[in-house]
């Protein structure tokens, strides 16, 4: 659990790091640890009904993935947390149409989990 927990706080420190105020909006960062998602929200002074989300991600516990949902930076997340140390394989750019690996992919990637991890239940 110390891996994912890592990888929570890396996730969010670099997210953080984009919510900065600017003259003409305030930027905030939203999360719900619950479901490990984090988002910047920027919202424009003299117009707050034309917020934007500029940044969200989250992060697939069971896959110990990050999930870029949207990236409207000029500092890619993606750049940023590979710097931070998360292997380009444990990154998933979504908003470019990036796939979560399916369990098929991981079998092929990983192989077989060791047999204390794997349900018994007869194959059909």
């Amino acid at each position: 659990m110390e891996r994912i927990t890592d990888l929570t706080a890396i996730v969010e420190r670099e997210i953080a790091s984009y919510a900065w105020d600017q003259a003409d909006s305030k930027a905030y960062l939203l999360k719900d640890d619950a479901h490990q998602m984090y988002a910047v929200l920027i919202i424009p002074t003299d117009n707050p009904q034309d917020s934007l989300t500029i940044l969200a991600a989250h992060i697939e516990n069971d896959k110990a993935n990050v999930v870029i949902d949207t990236d409207l930076t000029d500092k890619p997340l993606y750049n940023a947390l590979l710097e931070a140390g998360i292997p380009k394989e444990q990154i998933i750019r979504a908003y470019a149409g990036e796939q979560t690996p399916t369990l098929l992919d991981r079998v092929l990637k990983d192989g077989f989990p060791p047999a204390e991890r794997r349900v018994n239940r007869p194959i059909n």
